[in-house]
């Protein structure tokens, strides 16, 4: 189906020409009920004067998730910690537990809602998924707090090491980040407590074993950046600064 001329350059106008930003509006206004099919196509429905759109793109897609039922809004947010791909039990290991139920039925409404996309997983046998655009990923990641940001961090970062313990060297890159992004947010917080210490030593060593894993295999700017980030978790008086 075709928008009706009318709507088609109302929404053309809107979008100045940026397709995410003309593609969401479009989600929107269906989803509020302002675009409604209309003999074969699409036309605004009591719609006079200024389209509703806000300011921005950042603003469209905050507006469009935070328009999304609690449930689907919270697993979205809280999975967009793992990164645009991200894996069906990760986003149960994610998860509030009242919501681990609905994560299924909550994928599929976010898949046909056409915010999220199937994809090839990135490890073992589990469904994957990615953000339809990686701005759609950051809007969701934006609206979390920074002590939530934290404690998701921190948890996905202890729930790979567990679920991969096997081939843990494969994923120490990945860990390590996750817990240096932890560790980050509590320090930006004031978080100088023993177990924010504990988090960026765990944080440290991941990162430590990766860069001397990328020196072995000669990758020397990856190994400069993995381990100059372990050097930086540790204490001024670390013997292993050195």
């Amino acid at each position: 189906d075709e928008l009706r001329p009318e709507a088609a350059d109302r929404i053309a106008a809107a979008s100045e020409g940026h397709p995410l930003f003309a593609e969401e509006l479009l989600a929107m206004l269906i989803e509020d009920g302002l675009l409604e099919r209309d003999d074969g196509g699409w036309a605004l429905a009591g719609v006079s004067g200024t389209l509703p759109v806000p300011p921005s793109i950042q603003a469209l897609l905050g507006a469009r998730i935070d328009r999304l039922p609690e449930d689907e809004r919270t697993l979205l947010t809280h999975v967009s910690v793992e990164g645009t791909l991200f894996h069906r039990e990760s986003m149960r290991e994610l998860a509030p537990p009242a919501l681990r139920p609905v994560v299924d039925r909550s994928l599929s409404e976010l898949v046909r809602r056409d915010l999220i996309r199937p994809e090839r997983a990135a490890f073992g046998d589990d469904d994957a998924f990615r953000f339809r655009h990686i701005l759609i990923r950051d809007a969701a990641y934006r609206s979390l707090p920074k002590a939530t940001r934290a404690e998701l961090h921190e948890r996905f970062g202890g729930w790979l090491e567990e679920a991969h313990a096997g081939r843990l060297g494969e994923f120490e890159e990945i860990v390590g980040y996750h817990l240096e992004q932890a560790w980050r947010f509590r320090s930006e917080l004031g978080d100088a407590d023993d177990s924010t210490r504990a988090l960026a030593a765990r944080a440290a060593d991941r990162l430590e074993s990766a860069g001397r894993r990328a020196l072995r295999r000669s990758d020397h700017r990856a190994a400069a950046s993995l381990l100059e980030r372990a050097v930086g978790l540790m204490p001024a008086d670390a013997a292993r600064r050195t």
